[in-house]
């Protein structure tokens, strides 16, 4: 999506070591993908970001962790929210890339922007009666999340096909 903003490869592929959370994520799909509780369809998207979104917190914790200096010339250090709002203090140009706002409607009707909540309103009500119901907990740590998936999985392919 950044592409398409601005136009331009931006950003390089791959993982971020550095980044424990985020590669944690990704380690804990593949072996739900790898043990069959993730085919990528619609629910279970829906329900990876009811029940992961909170314990992520991606957007904050990418935007306030701390960059370690480099020797690479090109790979600034600071925290990226600062190295956005004020790069002159970091003694770089300013790199914001104006974007048609047709541009911006396009892609927010694309995204899921409501981290807390699915992007399908009604399995997001399904998936808090079913929680309810069986009196699922509320996700505070990785593996109590990967539980309620889990168990929040089956009953709502059970609600929903049965």
């Amino acid at each position: 999506m950044h592409n398409f903003l601005t136009n331009t490869q931006s950003f390089i592929f791959g993982p971020s070591t550095a980044n424990q959370r985020i590669e944690s994520f990704w380690r804990l799909l593949r072996l739900l993908k790898e043990t069959g509780y993730f085919e990528g369809d619609t629910i279970d998207k829906n329900i990876i970001q009811f029940v992961f979104m909170s314990i992520l917190q991606a957007v904050t914790v990418w935007n306030t962790h701390c960059i370690r200096p480099s020797k690479h010339q090109n790979v600034p250090s600071g925290r990226p929210c600062v190295l956005y709002t004020m790069p002159l203090l970091y003694g770089t140009q300013d790199y914001a890339i104006n974007v048609d706002p047709d541009t911006i409607i396009v892609c927010k009707d694309e995204c899921w922007l409501n981290q807390n909540k699915s992007s399908d309103p009604e399995l997001q009500e399904l998936f808090q009666i079913l929680m309810e119901e069986n009196n699922l907990e509320i996700m505070r740590s990785r593996e109590v999340a990967l539980n309620t998936y889990k168990s929040l999985r089956r009953l709502a392919l059970q609600a929903l096909y049965v």
